[in-house]
């Protein structure tokens, strides 16, 4: 796929940049918010860490990551080619959602909720608050597909733009991922 930003911009515009920043720093607050908390009830988190299951980290991570790289790689390919790898993209990022929604019912069915404790607290909500950004990653990995295939002017911009979104939702799970499933 030909390359047509210029030094001076950023792979996807400065707007998106501008998004990506506020993002990560909203996430930012969650972090530190979560270790203040962690650090008050250190045993309370690692006991409740163990109730998690690492397999379905393991497998939202690989998930993710592969992700990451069909996007990443999207952008080196033709037209077809790099459409069809965002559409692998998005389908991991769906497969992602739906092993989460999974984990979630499991969870829930073993008692562990928002109310149960600070740890389950702060798992559901900085996971939810991940879920939705995949939601929206996957809706615009599909649309940067759909524009590739098409004449559309910025076909290149929006491809940019999904992948390094895509990016932020990938590493904002490799924060989640050691915060709750490692080190609770």
């Amino acid at each position: 796929m030909e390359n047509t930003r210029t030094l001076s911009s950023p792979p996807g515009g400065l707007a998106l940049w501008i998004f990506i920043t506020l993002e990560l720093l909203t996430f930012a607050g969650f972090f530190l918010a979560y270790a203040l908390v962690r650090n008050e009830n250190p045993a309370l988190f690692h006991e409740s860490s163990q109730h998690l299951i690492p397999n379905f980290a393991m497998a939202h991570t690989l998930l993710l990551i592969t992700g990451s790289f069909l996007a990443a790689r999207a952008l080196r390919l033709e037209r077809t080619k790099a459409s069809q790898s965002f559409l692998l993209a998005a389908l991991c990022g769906g497969i992602f959602l739906i092993l989460k929604i999974v984990e979630y019912g499991v969870d829930i069915s073993a008692g562990f909720t928002t109310t149960t404790n600070l740890f389950f607290f702060s798992y559901y909500f900085l996971t939810f608050a991940h879920f939705l950004h995949v939601i929206l990653g996957v809706v615009f990995l599909v649309i940067a597909s759909r524009r590739l295939l098409s004449d559309h002017p910025e076909r290149h911009l929006i491809a940019n733009s999904a992948a390094s979104y895509w990016h932020l939702v990938d590493l904002i799970w490799l924060i989640l991922f050691p915060l709750f499933y490692v080190t609770g």
